[in-house]
Protein backbone atom coordinates (compact mmCIF):
# COMPACT_ATOMS: atom_id res chain seq x y z
CA UNK A 1 0.00 0.00 0.00
CA UNK A 2 1.26 3.46 -0.87
CA UNK A 3 1.67 6.12 1.81
CA UNK A 4 3.06 9.56 2.55
CA UNK A 5 4.22 10.27 6.09
CA UNK A 6 2.47 7.12 7.35
CA UNK A 7 -0.87 8.10 5.79
CA UNK A 8 -1.99 5.19 3.62
CA UNK A 9 -3.58 6.07 0.27
CA UNK A 10 -5.35 4.08 -2.46
CA UNK A 11 -2.76 5.16 -5.02
CA UNK A 12 0.22 7.44 -5.37
CA UNK A 13 0.71 8.70 -8.92
CA UNK A 14 4.28 9.86 -9.50
CA UNK A 15 7.80 8.95 -8.42
CA UNK A 16 10.16 10.68 -5.99
CA UNK A 17 13.12 11.85 -8.10
CA UNK A 18 16.50 10.55 -6.93
CA UNK A 19 19.41 12.91 -6.44
CA UNK A 20 21.61 13.42 -9.47
CA UNK A 21 24.11 15.84 -10.93
CA UNK A 22 22.44 19.16 -11.71
CA UNK A 23 23.52 21.63 -14.36
CA UNK A 24 23.10 25.37 -14.66
CA UNK A 25 23.22 27.09 -18.03
CA UNK A 26 25.87 29.79 -18.28
CA UNK A 27 25.17 32.48 -20.89
CA UNK A 28 26.71 35.82 -21.66
CA UNK A 29 25.17 38.65 -23.70
CA UNK A 30 26.59 38.81 -27.20
CA UNK A 31 28.19 35.35 -27.03
CA UNK A 32 26.71 32.55 -29.14
CA UNK A 33 26.26 29.02 -27.92
CA UNK A 34 25.61 27.37 -24.57
CA UNK A 35 27.78 26.43 -21.66
CA UNK A 36 26.87 24.53 -18.52
CA UNK A 37 28.30 24.40 -15.04
CA UNK A 38 27.91 21.39 -12.73
CA UNK A 39 26.18 22.44 -9.50
CA UNK A 40 26.46 19.20 -7.48
CA UNK A 41 23.88 16.55 -6.63
CA UNK A 42 20.32 17.71 -6.16
CA UNK A 43 16.85 16.39 -6.75
CA UNK A 44 14.00 18.20 -8.44
CA UNK A 45 10.79 19.22 -6.77
CA UNK A 46 8.29 16.69 -8.12
CA UNK A 47 4.52 16.53 -8.11
CA UNK A 48 2.62 13.41 -7.08
CA UNK A 49 -1.10 12.80 -6.70
CA UNK A 50 -2.88 10.69 -4.11
CA UNK A 51 -6.40 9.34 -3.72
CA UNK A 52 -7.96 8.05 -0.52
CA UNK A 53 -11.45 6.97 0.48
CA UNK A 54 -12.84 8.32 3.76
CA UNK A 55 -15.97 7.54 5.74
CA UNK A 56 -17.41 11.07 6.04
CA UNK A 57 -17.00 14.74 5.22
CA UNK A 58 -15.61 15.36 8.72
CA UNK A 59 -13.00 12.61 8.17
CA UNK A 60 -12.06 14.44 4.95
CA UNK A 61 -11.59 17.69 6.87
CA UNK A 62 -9.42 15.89 9.44
CA UNK A 63 -7.30 14.29 6.72
CA UNK A 64 -6.73 17.65 4.98
CA UNK A 65 -5.53 19.07 8.32
CA UNK A 66 -3.28 16.03 8.83
CA UNK A 67 -1.81 16.40 5.34
CA UNK A 68 -1.17 20.14 5.77
CA UNK A 69 0.65 19.48 9.05
CA UNK A 70 3.26 17.56 7.01
CA UNK A 71 4.29 20.65 5.01
CA UNK A 72 7.89 21.55 5.85
CA UNK A 73 8.68 18.17 7.38
CA UNK A 74 10.71 15.16 6.22
CA UNK A 75 8.56 12.07 5.65
CA UNK A 76 8.82 8.56 4.27
CA UNK A 77 7.09 7.98 0.94
CA UNK A 78 6.09 4.45 -0.08
CA UNK A 79 5.02 4.10 -3.71
CA UNK A 80 2.52 1.68 -5.26
CA UNK A 81 5.32 -0.89 -5.72
CA UNK A 82 6.28 -0.75 -1.99
CA UNK A 83 9.50 1.19 -2.69
CA UNK A 84 10.25 3.28 0.39
CA UNK A 85 12.09 6.63 0.24
CA UNK A 86 12.93 8.34 3.54
CA UNK A 87 13.76 11.97 4.25
CA UNK A 88 11.44 13.40 1.57
CA UNK A 89 10.54 17.06 2.20
CA UNK A 90 6.89 18.05 1.75
CA UNK A 91 6.79 21.48 0.08
CA UNK A 92 3.03 21.70 -0.37
CA UNK A 93 -0.20 19.72 -0.52
CA UNK A 94 -3.37 20.87 -2.27
CA UNK A 95 -6.79 19.32 -2.53
CA UNK A 96 -7.69 18.71 -6.17
CA UNK A 97 -11.19 17.41 -5.48
CA UNK A 98 -13.47 15.70 -3.00
CA UNK A 99 -16.42 13.61 -4.12
CA UNK A 100 -19.22 12.10 -2.07
CA UNK A 101 -20.64 8.82 -3.33
CA UNK A 102 -23.99 7.27 -2.49
CA UNK A 103 -22.33 4.24 -0.91
CA UNK A 104 -18.88 2.83 -0.23
CA UNK A 105 -17.39 0.63 -2.92
CA UNK A 106 -14.03 -1.03 -2.26
CA UNK A 107 -11.22 1.22 -1.03
CA UNK A 108 -9.17 0.83 2.13
CA UNK A 109 -11.39 2.62 4.64
CA UNK A 110 -14.77 1.51 3.32
CA UNK A 111 -15.64 5.16 2.79
CA UNK A 112 -17.86 6.97 0.35
CA UNK A 113 -15.86 10.22 0.27
CA UNK A 114 -12.93 10.33 -2.19
CA UNK A 115 -10.14 12.84 -1.50
CA UNK A 116 -7.76 13.58 -4.41
CA UNK A 117 -4.65 15.64 -3.55
CA UNK A 118 -1.57 17.01 -5.31
CA UNK A 119 1.74 17.02 -3.40
CA UNK A 120 5.05 18.79 -4.13
CA UNK A 121 7.95 16.72 -2.75
CA UNK A 122 11.75 16.78 -2.87
CA UNK A 123 14.73 14.84 -1.54
CA UNK A 124 17.05 17.30 0.24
Amino acid sequence: MASIGGNTVLFLKGVVAPKGESLEEVTRPGVSGHSFSKMGERSSVITVETLIDLTSASARNTMITTYRALVGTAVTVVDDFSKSTTGVIVHDVQEISSKMGASAVGGINGGKVLLHCRWRLQLP
